[in-house]
């Protein structure tokens, strides 16, 4: 049999204010819209079943809204809930999806979205040919700067560790038409800052309207990767929406760079969906407040014939995704935060504990926690 994939988006822009989310509370509801919000979805067929793959211009998936969408698309399209994957792109211009901050009209509205985009790309299936690229884009910078004080603040790192890695994955029909681009990349969606009131996908959606402007009738889906540590290179308090536009643009030139080395991936119409449960071990400070010992954490992996993608309900070191790729036993490896869940929150590599900072003392984690999830990821990956 051969790999089939049908690709879709559609827009989940808010037609009431929203407030907008991912900086310290405050009353920040969008006055304006930069550019529309969108669910995409790229829904799959190979010889051991379906499977979907969905990317939200949004903060982080929120549980609830996750498990009510798997539990639909399992009853209306036989979707497994594992088979699933639903990604964020982590953008900070976005309504909230949880707690005060969520509409639950809004919610219910992208819910629904969701649920169409996956049908409607499963009316789109065709056999796929992938292929792969790799490329370098500069538009990150390690944000845990060290003040000569010793003091880590949230600022810029030009030393700091910095996975650059740009992944692409394309599916391309028969005739040769893209029908989807999956892009992996590692950096926050922050361009645009506190005092933002505009309604935006920062750069990563900008990108992704600019491929699909590019490459008519693709879908592009990004995938944020190790972005924990990690911020725009270019950003501000009062950043502009041009300014955001600048970043992806930057980051367009360097997508349009991997095309160019896009390679044929062997024939593989594998298809396949996992989750493994982890436990990560707690700081004291919360062991000692009767919390327990571990966090149950759950990572997820999805198979698209060669490639796999894993990832995480919170946010995952720079660090971290370079080493899992690097380990992987599977050459086409894509390591993604913001997936599945928001319950994760920060998991520092064990150096940052040494020096604090804020991932550090905003995570529930011990020093331990990232070498659990990282063998986590590695052991998914051989299962997958």
């Amino acid at each position: 049999m051969v790999l089939q994939a049908g690709a879709a988006r559609l827009d989940i822009t808010p037609r009431t204010p929203q407030k907008l989310t991912g900086y310290p509370p405050q009353d920040r509801f969008h006055a304006a819209v930069h550019q529309p919000l969108h669910a995409r979805a790229l829904h799959l067929r190979g010889q051991d079943g379906d499977a979907l793959l969905v990317a939200l211009d949004l903060l982080f998936v929120e549980e609830g809204l996750l498990q009510r969408v798997r539990a639909t698309l399992q009853a209306e399209l036989g979707l497994a809930p594992e088979r699933v994957f639903v990604t964020a792109s982590h953008t900070h211009a976005a309504p909230g999806v949880k707690g005060v901050e969520a509409d639950e009209e809004y919610l219910g509205m992208v819910e629904r979205q969701i649920v169409a985009a996956a049908a409607l790309a499963r009316t789109r299936l065709r056999p796929v040919a992938l292929s792969f690229a790799r490329h370098a884009c500069n538009i990150g910078i390690n944000r845990r700067e060290k003040l000569p004080s010793g003091q880590v603040i949230l600022g810029n790192n030009p030393a700091g560790f910095n996975d650059r890695e740009l992944l692409v994955l394309a599916l391309n029909a028969a005739n040769g038409a893209r029908i989807a681009s999956v892009f992996n990349f590692a950096c926050h969606g922050t361009v645009l800052g506190d005092f933002n009131k505009v309604l935006s996908g920062d750069w990563p959606g900008g990108a992704a309207l600019t491929i699909e402007k590019q490459e008519p009738g693709t879908v592009a889906l990004f995938v944020n990767g190790g972005a924990a540590n990690i911020n725009p290179r270019e950003r501000g308090d009062y950043a502009t929406p041009e300014l955001a536009d600048r970043v992806a643009a930057e980051f367009c030139a360097a997508y349009a760079e991997a095309c160019k080395k896009l390679a044929p991936l062997p024939e593989d119409a594998a298809v396949a969906g996992r989750s493994l449960t982890l436990q990560l071990p707690r700081k004291a400070v919360a062991v000692e407040g009767g919390q327990g010992r571990s966090a149950l954490q759950l990572v997820h992996g999805l198979r698209i014939g060669p490639v796999r993608l894993v990832g995480f309900p919170g946010e995952v070191f720079s660090e971290t995704s370079a080493a899992v790729k690097q380990a992987s036993p599977h050459a086409q490896t894509l390591v993604a935060s913001y997936a599945c869940g928001m319950t994760g929150g920060y998991v520092p590599v064990a150096e940052a504990y040494d020096d604090g900072g804020y991932e550090v003392a905003v995570s529930p984690y011990g020093a331990q926690s990232e070498a659990v999830l990282r063998a986590g990821f590695l052991k998914l990956l051989r299962e997958l």
